[in-house]
């Protein structure tokens, strides 16, 4: 994930998109890379049916949103209403 901001950064690009299945701490860690590197981050939600899917012990997507905030995401891709 650091060479592909490495990547964008160097072609011009301002920002980096990453995916929600990556896990938690790797968000983080581009996180605080993005921020170093001026660029901003993009979370799309790729695997987010994962955790949101199950009505019984499942984790709704504002909740997610709200985590991706707190580790530094700057927009998220929400998709589209079905």
């Amino acid at each position: 994930i650091y060479l592909r901001a490495e990547y964008a950064k160097t072609v011009g690009s301002i920002i980096v998109m990453i995916d929600l299945v990556m896990g938690y701490t790797a968000i983080q860690s581009i996180a605080y890379c993005a921020r170093e590197n001026d660029m901003l981050l993009h979370l799309h939600r790729a695997g987010n049916s994962t955790y949101a899917r199950q009505k019984n012990h499942g984790i709704n997507f504002r909740v997610i949103c709200k985590w991706m905030r707190m580790s530094g995401v700057d927009h998220i891709h929400a998709g589209t209403v079905v």
